[in-house]
């Protein structure tokens, strides 16, 4: 008898099996650094949106509060006493009308940048306009910090501070009027990609010395 040959089995050999777990893994390792290079630009995407939106919601905040600025004689009667608007180069000291939420009525808020841990901040600081500053109680004192990691805070006031002369830019502002314009910049360190637009505002004049 003749005997019966079964045909051979087919298959993949050892080789061709490594070789297709070899371009498969490399393929899932293309794959997932694609959607991890998705992932963090999507990240960095919404991260630029975030601080956009938040320099534009600080401007907007400080904006209304400038032009909510008031020159209240009533509030230093005193010759030594503190001016209702008083400019530095990197510091600001005036009286505005604040909202209910943020204490509400004429408040006195200083603009500066106070320094952190390892950081320096936006800051800002408020309390009630009529409370003397001799004998001001810590609690009475309300801040918040506006941005974080702010390495310079740049004002300028533009105005006149004599009959006589000509209106023009000032670092610095001590007059018993308020200024035509107040501007602010900020400059953030080298590596941050955000950026300050220069903010320039017209407080509400009551009253002008000259």
């Amino acid at each position: 008898m003749t005997p019966r040959i079964e045909p051979k089995a087919a298959g993949f050999t050892l080789v061709e099996i490594l070789v297709a777990i070899t371009l498969l893994g490399l393929l899932m390792a293309a794959l997932f650094g694609g959607v991890q290079l998705g992932v963090r630009a999507w990240e960095a995407s919404e991260e630029r949106l975030d601080e956009s939106s938040r320099l534009t919601t600080v401007q907007g905040f400080l904006r209304e509060r400038l032009a909510q600025a008031y020159l209240l004689e009533e509030l230093a009667p005193r010759a030594d006493a503190r001016l209702p608007f008083a400019g530095e180069p990197d510091r600001l000291s005036f009286v505005t009308l604040m909202p209910e939420h943020l204490g509400g009525g004429f408040q006195r808020m200083v603009l500066a940048v106070t320094a952190a841990t390892e950081r320096s901040d936006l800051a800002v600081t408020w309390w009630p306009a009529e409370l003397d500053d001799a004998a001001l109680d810590p609690d009475a004192l309300r801040s918040r910090a506006l941005l974080a990691d702010v390495a310079e805070l740049r004002l300028a006031y533009f105005g006149s501070v004599g009959r006589d002369q000509p209106p023009t830019w000032h670092e610095v502002w001590e007059q018993r009027a308020l200024p035509q314009l107040v501007r602010v910049q900020l400059r953030f360190p080298d590596q941050d990609v955000r950026s300050w637009p220069d903010l320039i505002v017209r407080p509400m004049i009551d009253g002008q010395a000259f």
